[in-house]
């Protein structure tokens, strides 16, 4: 099985862990040995609110501070002879791990339960070499960007594999700018296939680099929070940061 296309993390077993949390419910479980106790989903919606969905159908979605401008999604070039350097780092949101190709950051993703990254990264890539490595260039820009938000002085290629339509739409989900959300029918209706959403919900939650490209900035049609690869508490967790960065609280 491809892994990289069908489940780039090499969760599937845990896939049902992706399910939102009730409206009402308290985000009292434990990310990354940190307690998120008092998050709660109804006032994360309620503060999001409806106008701060971005208008995709004006496209003004690439406009705005904290839009992922400066990440450059390309696809990934497999060779015959692959070295992969990846670092496992300790973030505001709970351990993070990155690793890189020839530079190109190609995969970024959580702790999540029992699995490390680098584990991730075997079924990713059965294929290449891994080595640890945290002192990367790229690894400390990315991690950089994600304890502070700030925008890199170079700016970060992203290079993974992917459908065709899969990177189309990891590549609008680096138009939303911070703050603002989108859903997955209006990405789909941006390119130019209203009736795509489900398979834009596939696709947003097999994002293989996350955080770097923002699938937590996707919510459902209704309003309601929807899924995330890595647990709803931590999506909430990560809009929450962002509503607080913008004065939102």
């Amino acid at each position: 099985m491809d892994h990289s296309l069908k489940d780039p993390h090499g969760l599937s077993e845990f896939m049902d862990m992706k399910v939102g949390l009730d409206p009402s419910s308290s985000a009292n479980e434990w990310i990354g040995g940190q307690p998120i106790a008092g998050i709660r989903s109804d006032k994360i919606l309620k503060s999001i609110d409806r106008k701060l969905l971005s208008d995709h159908t004006g496209m003004n979605y690439g406009i705005g501070i904290g839009n992922r401008s400066h990440i450059r999604l390309v696809p990934f070039t497999d060779k015959k002879s692959l070295t992969i350097l990846y670092g496992i780092y300790t973030t505001r949101f709970g351990e993070f791990g990155i690793a890189s190709a020839g530079g190109d950051i190609c995969y970024a993703g959580f702790k999540f339960g029992k699995f490390r990254p680098e584990e991730h990264l075997r079924r990713l890539y059965p294929d290449a070499e891994l080595i640890y490595d945290e002192d990367v260039d790229s690894h400390c820009s990315a991690l950089n960007f994600i304890e502070t938000d700030e925008i890199p002085a170079k700016s970060l290629t992203v290079s993974v594999r992917g459908t065709p339509f899969q990177l189309a739409v990891w590549n609008e989900l680096l138009k939303i700018p911070l703050g603002s959300l989108t859903t997955y029918g209006r990405i789909a209706e941006v390119l130019g296939n209203p009736k795509a959403s489900r398979g834009v919900g596939n696709a947003v939650g097999r994002n293989p680099v996350s955080y770097l490209i923002p699938c937590h900035r996707v919510i459902c049609g209704d309003g309601g929070l929807g899924g995330y690869y890595w647990g709803t508490n931590l999506k909430l967790m990560i809009l929450s940061a962002e509503l607080k960065r913008i004065g939102i609280k």
